[in-house]
Parts: structure tokens; C-alpha cells; sequence
């Protein structure tokens, strides 16, 4: 025999009061929602009506009816106005059903109590961010230098704001503030570390992200990739695929020179395969070639071709970070001084090494300033003229840096002549050791008051050759 339950909602207590957490459409837990009535009279009258009908639903009814405790629905009512999204969605389904579907529509004009929605207790509104190119290059910077805590609040980024201080003040004062209006990232800085760290500990900016398909906790475990929004990106000018790489490139990119040969190259390191995949991808995307290592670790930009073009359209903060563009001018700089001044400079930088205990010489914002004194030294003891066709008053100048760059980005356009053949040009390349020993050749000769015949240069570079 099966027991007859009775329909008042006095005697049954189907609903029973939850934590304020749900999940959503992933099975994943999120950020509670909260609703925050317009009015607390608008919800006072209705549940007069409800009380008027039949004497049944009464404060404790209602209560037990959409999973909340009496108490908390009094306060409700007459304290804080703010109610869990799970019970208002229940409250709202017992109005129509008990006084009519178009209930609500007489009363308000639309089918709904008016209110906002709000994440967490501490009442931030819930925070939309539009999928456009800022977003997703804030996207790319979390992935990057970002980490979304499981606590379901902690957001954080660390970067540098000793060696890259001007990136640092765009991040926060760019891209935070048109993204999270009204909300403050607070910064933290352990004594002798180089990098700060941007907090926030607000429910609303935690949830905004989970909402982008950002994911919480430990990166290279996750072994995170790029968001399938992005990836979708099918619009003619691909601004949100351009502002992804952009980010990821600020954050986990380098611009260096190789020592060998002088020459500029671009890479994006990160121990996440898959979003070292993504980048390439993206890049191809955006008809910029590159190369993924075997390892799926490292893309590389190596051609000036493609390095020019990557500069151009991505448009990175990167290289536009002053200090980084005075290491890369002193590097080039340092490469093509007379050997006198590498040979003191480069005793001067492994002294420092020893001293601080340091294998590599490499960029930092203090290092930068260093090497600038110890060039400019060097290059007034032994009476440098002229840089890069510049006159040299003992200081290096802003005008010689961006000279070195500018000819250094262009200096792959002069690497190819055209030779006339019998029927037609032909495009050949010189390399840069082939072309020194040319020079060096003619130098020679010219010193000895006789310019070289053909026959003698084509040895030398038949010598070179084998």
C-alpha cells in the first residue's frame, strides 16, 4: 500500500536549502549568483496575494517551498533584499503557478520581479566582458602570466615591473581598467623580487573568466590552451586572433640577437603544448610563418620577412618597452665596434659574471644601463668619431639605438642582388661571412695601393667555399 502525501506545502518539505555554489553546464563549480530585489515591496505584496489565496502559503510555506529556511526568508523580506538565483527561480515558478502566468506581466509590465543579479555576498554585479580584441588579449596575458585560484575568487598576474615597467603600468591601467570598471587589482611585491603581483579576490572577475573558457589551477598540469572562441575567429581583419597572440607574446615571448650573425629573432616559449600549438597555429592564421620545435615548446620567427610582418601587424608592447629597445640597440651596437672596444667590454661583462655568480649576460632593466656605461667608456678612450654615421659626443643617443634597429630590420632586404644572366635576373644570396671576406679582401689590397683583379676574388671565395 502506497502512502498518500499530502499537497500542502506545510506538511512536505521537498526542497531542501543548498550551498551557494552551483554547477554549471560542465558539471564544473562556479561562483554563487545572487539577485538583489529592486524593491523589497514588490516581494512583500506578492506574498500577501499568495497569503490571501486559500490561507495556505504563508512565510513558512513559501519558504519550505523554494529550499530556504523561514528565518532567511524573513530577512529577505525586511532586511537585506537579496535572495540565492536558485530560490528567486523557484519563488517566480510558485507566483505563476498559483496566481497566473501574465501574474507578473499586470504588475511590473514584464514576466518578472525586478531586480539585478549580483556574484557573491559582497555584491559586485555580475560582469558580461565582450569577446573582442581587448578581451582576448587580456585572455592571452592570462595564459600567460595569469592563474585563476580554485577558491573560486583569487585572480593574479605576475610580471615584471623593474625590466618591462612600461608594460606593466598598459596591463593595469589599459587593459584592467576598460575590463573591469569600478573594480581594483591590488599590487603585492616580495622584498627583492623583481616581479609584482596584480590581486583580486572579487567572485564577479573569477566567474567572468570561467565564462571566457579561462581554467582554474595549475597551467602546465591543465596543459591549457587557447579558448574555442578564439580559435573561431573568422572575421576579415582577425582582430581577436590578432589581440590572443599579442598577449601571449607580451607575456611568455622574447626578441633577441643572435651573437653569431646579428640577427633578430622572435620566440614564444611555454611549457603548455597545446598552447604553444595554438600560437603557431594562430600565427599561420595570420599568414605570418614560423617553426614549432619538436618538443611543441618553442615557435620561432627567424626570417625578416616574417619578423617585419609580425611586428607590424601584431604590433607586441614588447618592442616597444624603451629599456628592451636600448639592450637590443647596445647589442647590435656592440657587435659592429672596432674589436679594441668588444674585447674591453667583454672583459668588463665576465668579471661581472664572476662576481655575481651569473653564466649568462642577459637583459634585465639595471643590466641595460650597465653596458651602456661600459660602451660609452670604451668607445671615448679610443676616440670614436661617429656611430652608425652619427656624430659620438660621449654619450650613446636615442637616435644611434633606433638607427642600429632600423638597420638591422632592414638589413636582410640588401642580403639579395640581382645578377643579369643570358636570358633573364637571377636573385642570389650572399652570406654575411662570404660578404666580410670580400670587404676584408679589398681593404687589404687597397692598403697595398692595388685593387685586386677578378681572378684573385674568385679564388677567395673559392677558398671560402670549400
Amino acid at each position: 500500500m502506497t502512502e498518500n502525501k499530502s499537497t500542502n506545502p506545510k506538511e512536505n518539505s521537498i526542497f531542501k536549502p543548498t550551498n551557494n555554489h552551483f554547477l554549471d553546464h560542465n558539471g564544473c563549480k562556479v561562483a554563487d549568483i545572487w539577485i538583489e530585489l529592486k524593491d523589497q515591496r514588490d516581494l512583500k505584496f506578492i506574498c500577501q496575494e499568495l497569503k490571501g489565496k486559500d490561507n495556505i502559503y504563508d512565510h513558512k510555506a513559501i519558504s519550505q517551498f523554494i529550499g530556504m529556511k523561514k528565518q532567511a526568508f524573513r530577512n529577505v523580506l525586511y532586511v537585506n533584499k537579496r535572495i540565492k538565483q536558485e530560490n528567486f527561480a523557484k519563488f517566480i515558478n510558485l507566483v505563476r503557478t498559483q496566481l497566473g502566468a501574465d501574474y507578473l506581466i499586470k504588475l511590473f509590465g514584464v514576466d518578472d520581479i525586478p531586480h539585478k543579479k549580483i556574484i557573491g555576498r559582497a555584491g559586485h554585479i555580475r560582469i558580461h566582458l565582450p569577446r573582442n580584441k581587448i578581451t582576448s588579449e587580456f585572455v592571452g596575458i592570462m595564459l600567460g602570466d595569469g592563474q585563476m585560484g580554485r577558491d573560486l575568487k583569487k585572480v593574479r598576474i605576475c610580471l615584471n615591473d623593474i625590466d618591462e615597467k612600461e608594460y606593466f603600468t598598459y596591463v593595469r591601467k589599459r587593459i584592467l581598467k576598460t575590463l573591469f570598471k569600478g573594480i581594483t587589482f591590488t599590487i603585492s611585491k616580495k622584498k627583492g623580487d623583481k616581479g609584482s603581483v596584480l590581486r583580486c579576490k572579487i567572485k564577479a572577475v573569477h566567474l567572468s573568466l570561467l565564462e571566457l573558457g579561462l581554467i582554474e589551477g595549475n597551467k602546465v598540469v591543465n596543459q591549457v590552451e587557447v579558448p574555442q572562441w578564439i580559435k573561431d575567429d573568422k572575421a576579415m581583419d582577425l582582430n581577436i586572433t590578432n589581440g590572443c597572440v599579442k598577449g601571449l607574446f607580451d607575456t611568455d615571448g622574447s626578441i633577441s640577437v643572435k651573437e653569431i650573425d646579428n640577427r633578430f629573432y622572435l620566440t614564444f616559449d611555454n611549457e603548455s603544448k597545446r598552447l604553444v600549438k595554438d600560437f603557431h597555429k594562430m600565427l599561420t592564421k595570420l599568414h605570418i610563418k614560423s617553426v614549432l620545435s619538436p618538443s611543441s615548446t618553442r615557435c620561432g620567427i627567424y626570417a625578416y620577412r616574417e619578423i617585419r610582418k609580425f611586428l607590424r601587424v601584431i604590433k607586441p608592447e614588447k618592442f616597444k618597452e624603451s629599456s628592451k629597445r636600448l639592450w637590443l640597440g647596445l647589442k647590435l651596437l656592440y657587435s659592429h665596434a672596432p674589436t679594441d672596444i668588444q674585447t674591453q667590454v667583454k672583459r668588463k661583462i665576465t668579471r661581472w659574471l664572476k662576481r655575481h655568480g651569473k653564466k649568462r649576460y642577459i637583459y634585465g632593466f639595471y643590466r641595460t644601463l650597465l653596458l651602456k656605461h661600459w660602451l660609452e667608456a670604451s668607445m671615448r678612450k679610443y676616440c670614436i668619431l661617429k656611430v652608425n654615421g652619427l656624430p659620438f659626443h660621449r654619450v650613446i643617443t636615442f637616435n644611434m639605438i633606433k638607427s642600429s634597429i632600423t638597420t638591422a630590420m632592414d638589413y636582410d632586404r640588401v642580403k639579395y642582388q640581382h645578377i643579369k644572366t643570358t636570358n633573364s635576373y637571377k636573385i642570389i644570396r650572399f652570406p654575411e661571412k662570404l660578404r666580410r671576406l670580400i670587404c676584408v679582401v679589398i681593404a687589404n689590397y687597397i692598403k697595398g695601393s692595388r685593387l685586386p683583379a677578378n681572378n684573385e676574388i674568385i679564388q677567395h671565395i673559392r677558398n671560402f667555399i670549400e
